[in-house]
């Protein structure tokens, strides 16, 4: 059986996930790049360095981002949001990054934070997981389907 998700049915999917699939336009192209993100139930936030990526979102903010869950190639659901690409305001830095801190770094952290077994030799400090451009995407609409064998 295949169907549409409910709102919250989508919601609850852009919560649970951790990496989704932003797609945006250069020119005449697409362009498709996989980020870790976090949902705040009206944005997508996320972070970057400087490059291609924030340069093609500079030029062209209109987005979609897609976020999937497979069990198996009959049974899945996924979310496809449209939106627009913005800067996150400088009075939203602070509690855009703990979110992201919060729902992402603790499952992405190194061995050298754990040091079972292993030799430590440095320390996990922001420096390696604060990127210098935070953004997020306005989501304005979002459209959601499922199979289920």
């Amino acid at each position: 059986m295949t169907g549409q998700l409910t709102q919250l049915e989508m919601d609850n999917l852009l919560h649970s996930q951790l990496v989704g699939r932003l797609a945006c336009i250069q020119g005449d192209a697409p362009y498709i790049v996989p980020m870790a993100y976090a949902y705040d139930g009206k944005n997508i936030l996320g972070q970057t360095v400087a490059g291609l990526k924030l340069r093609i979102l500079k030029e062209n903010p209109k987005v979609c981002f897609e976020v999937d869950q497979l069990i198996d190639l009959r049974n899945w659901k996924s979310v496809i949001v449209f939106g627009t690409f913005r800067l996150a305001p400088e009075t939203f830095l602070p509690q855009a990054r703990q979110w992201l801190f919060n729902r992402i770094y603790p499952l992405s952290t190194p061995a050298q934070a754990h040091a079972h077994e292993h030799a430590v030799e440095s320390l996990v400090g922001d420096e390696d997981r604060v990127k210098p451009v935070l953004f997020m995407i306005e989501v304005e609409r979002m459209t959601g389907r499922y199979e289920k064998q």
